[in-house]
């Protein structure tokens, strides 16, 4: 057959096999590439934190064997080291996992098969967990099954609780992404990207959040030294009720930037709203945009002049609905149903903690994800609304970095001066206890 004067294109292995003309088993060199990989990875897995030199040493051939133009076939994963590159004209195909805990890096022009989960450039971090009562083992067990850090540990002044806790979620870690979950002592919480305080006292019925704060307080001053002094960059999560007077006592005792520190604050009182209202207008709670301000307790209200669904004024949906809407609907006290709710679940099943779980988990998740992310959490106040020297909530930007910024929301004059009047009511408090 004639070429008429063109070169004829001779294609490499790699290019056959990345072009589907030819089977890998049909390369000796790159079937010994993926044995070798693949005994590689398992040996690494294997290793955790046991032998860090050799573990290093397996890291770095284990990398340099992922070269360009190398066909890999699962299950291969990778889950712990530093920067993974895989080079340009990879074949990787059927459950190859890179979950680096730093960043992982493409070359140009591979193809992934089915089964194949690459995350670039997202941080799987550590955290660090006080606390092993129902909040903290129940936050532990929503990031595990999430996928949400690699490693978690697990401190409680109660060691058999925490031993306990840990090894239950740790066993049925074969199903969910791989982690590391132990019980540990505040030393363990060195390197850990979030610390999530939870220690303390729980509500009982009939209790306020507010009830318990002396006791916390002295609970979290014992705490915050012990702990800061291992994780000093650490971004710090404080959910342990009352959360707006310890997300305080953090910001003026620990002597750690501001935007190390978040409370926990409305976010769960959002999330609640959302799900009422979701409820009451029968549509979906992600086309639901309302927010809960001021302290997570009896002071918080609703800026119902913010809240929209589908981007549509509340008080005028039902108003813009083509067909209309016929719907009876009763008038209903949202805010007082969201205040109420800790204590009916408390009332009936003697404490609260799915809902809350899920909550920290959504600011941890947007942590490690290094998108801005708004939300309403408990920070330390500077003006805003007229506000300053407490800790309540409003809308905040979170990020990598923690507490990124803060969006000061156009309120009513009546809604601003809501917000005063809680943050008078926790400035009270503050003013009542002994830090």
């Amino acid at each position: 057959m004639e070429n008429h004067g063109k070169e004829e294109t001779v294609m490499t292995e790699e290019e056959r096999i990345f072009k589907g003309e030819l089977f890998a088993s049909e390369v000796p060199e790159l079937v010994a590439k993926k044995l070798k990989a693949h005994r590689l990875s398992q040996a690494y897995s294997q290793l955790f934190e046991e032998d860090a030199a050799e573990r290093e040493r397996i890291l770095h051939e284990l990398l340099a064997s992922i070269g360009e133009g190398t066909f890999m076939l699962g299950p291969i994963r990778f889950h712990y080291g530093c920067h993974t590159c895989i080079g340009a004209h990879c074949f990787m195909n059927f459950n190859f996992t890179v979950q680096d805990d730093a960043r992982v890096t493409i070359g140009d022009y591979c193809n992934f098969g089915p089964n194949v989960v690459v995350c670039p450039g997202v941080t799987i971090g550590d955290n660090c967990v006080i606390g092993a009562g129902s909040v903290g083992s129940t936050i532990a067990y929503t990031m595990a099954v999430n996928g949400i850090a690699t490693e978690i540990v697990m401190i409680d002044i109660n060691e058999a609780k925490s031993l306990g806790e840990a090894m239950d979620i740790k066993q049925g870690i074969p199903f969910c992404a791989p982690a590391q979950i132990y019980a540990g002592s505040y030393s363990d919480a060195a390197g850990s990207d979030i610390v999530i305080l939870t220690s303390g006292s729980a509500r009982k019925p009939g209790q306020t959040r507010i009830d318990l704060a002396q006791k916390n307080i002295d609970i979290t001053k014992s705490i915050i030294p012990k702990v800061v002094q291992y994780a000093p960059d650490s971004i710090y999560i404080i959910v342990s009720n009352p959360v707006d007077i310890l997300t305080y006592q953090f910001c003026k005792y620990s002597g750690l930037p501001e935007n190390q520190i978040i409370g926990s604050g409305t976010i769960l009182d959002t999330a609640r709203l959302r799900t009422r209202l979701s409820e009451y207008f029968n549509i979906s709670q992600q086309n639901v945009h309302a927010y809960v301000f001021g302290e997570h307790g009896d002071t918080s209200f609703v800026p119902w002049s913010c809240a929209t669904v589908s981007n549509i004024a509340i008080d005028k949906y039902t108003q813009c609905l083509r067909d209309g809407d016929d719907t009876l609907r009763p008038v209903l006290d949202h805010e007082t149903y969201i205040k109420k709710s800790g204590a009916k679940i408390i009332a009936r099943k003697g404490a609260t903690f799915y809902a809350v779980a899920i909550s920290v988990c959504h600011i941890c998740r947007c942590i490690f994800s290094g998108a801005d992310t708004t939300m309403t959490v408990s920070t330390m106040m500077h003006g805003e609304y007229g506000v300053d020297d407490v800790c309540l909530s409003s809308l905040c930007i979170v990020g990598k970095d923690g507490l990124n910024g803060k969006i000061v929301a156009p309120l009513t004059a009546d809604e601003e001066a809501s917000f005063r009047r809680s943050a008078d009511y926790l400035r009270s408090v503050i003013d009542s206890v002994t830090f």
